[in-house]
């Protein structure tokens, strides 16, 4: 099982910004993992009867959504959209991970402690063991920073497997004075947290500045090109100058920022700094297709390899 063999393959894209496109025509796959990449003459697939033609097509990396704002199920309730990360799944989305799991009556927008963990540690067990149209993984469980949570409850988060802390400003706490202690206590149990950039948008958002953004240092700026208004541009470049923080773009942001944000790093040497993401479900819709969406935006309006924006 999960032994095959890809053939035909006009160009093979690393997702590396670095090494670009990989020299070969074939892959190998054994027990489900890349085994070896290159030209099907020189690899070995002895006892593999799976050969996939690809009669000619580019094969590149599952794709990574890295904001999403989730529930339990393949469902998104903001838009009654059903199917919405199996939809992305078929767009060649392979990985989603959480910016903060809502919905209606979640825990997040009641400043309630007891169930925003709760939520976190149930959505985080949902995901492990669900896989949205039998392949997505999806990394679930993103903690919501609200008024009560204590150094003990991150212990017991980690613990359960719990490693992401939703957007800091878009729902539940963003002063640097309340949020900085629970960050202490989140790096010491080993969590990924962002932050994002913006006005206020669903109903207890917050406005978040450059200012707030360097305090904090977080892993991850979210997006930072407006998400979907943004901030006046010289907060953008406060970060994209002053800072070698991740920045992250969402397609349905503001586009202007989108494109002039490329166009500065590229300059710079630095895309290795953005990632992309969706930010659904939205108003604009649940976006099944964002990552492809922004692949396809940011090379052909900035003149910037294909194979660069999928590494993004």
């Amino acid at each position: 099982m999960g032994n095959l063999v890809l053939k035909n393959i006009d160009k093979i894209v690393s997702g590396d910004i670095v090494k670009g496109i990989l020299p070969g025509d074939a892959i190998v796959v054994r027990d489900g993992l890349i085994a070896q990449i290159g030209y099907l003459k020189d690899l070995d697939t002895a006892g593999i009867d799976t050969v996939v033609d690809t009669q000619g097509q580019i094969v590149i990396p599952g794709l990574i959504d890295c904001h999403i704002h989730n529930t339990l199920d393949d469902y998104a309730p903001q838009r009654g959209a059903v199917g919405t990360y199996s939809d992305a799944l078929y767009y060649g989305t392979t990985t989603m991970i959480s910016e903060g799991e809502q919905g209606p009556g979640w825990p997040r927008f009641y400043d309630d402690a007891i169930g925003c963990k709760a939520a976190a540690i149930l959505s985080k067990r949902v995901f492990d063991r669900f896989r949205p149209g039998g392949a997505l993984k999806f990394h679930g469980g993103a903690l919501v920073l609200v008024h009560g949570l204590t150094e003990a409850d991150f212990k017991e988060m980690h613990d359960a497997g719990v490693w992401l802390i939703a957007e800091i400003g878009g729902g539940g706490l963003s002063d640097p004075a309340e949020v900085e202690p629970m960050l202490e206590w989140a790096k010491k149990y080993g969590f990924f947290f962002s932050v994002h950039l913006a006005p206020p948008s669903i109903p207890g958002s917050s406005w978040v500045t450059s200012k707030e953004i360097m305090r904090l240092k977080p892993n991850k700026v979210a997006h930072t090109n407006g998400g979907s208004t943004a901030v006046s541009y010289d907060h953008i470049e406060r970060l994209m100058d002053e800072s070698d923080l991740t920045l992250e773009l969402v397609v349905n942001g503001n586009f202007v920022n989108f494109n002039k944000m490329l166009r500065h790093l590229d300059k710079k040497g630095e895309l290795h700094r953005l990632v992309m993401g969706s930010d659904a479900p939205t108003g604009q819709a649940s976006l099944p297709g964002a990552i492809n969406r922004a692949i396809v935006k940011a090379a052909a309006l900035n003149d910037i390899p294909a194979w660069k924006c999928i590494a993004m």
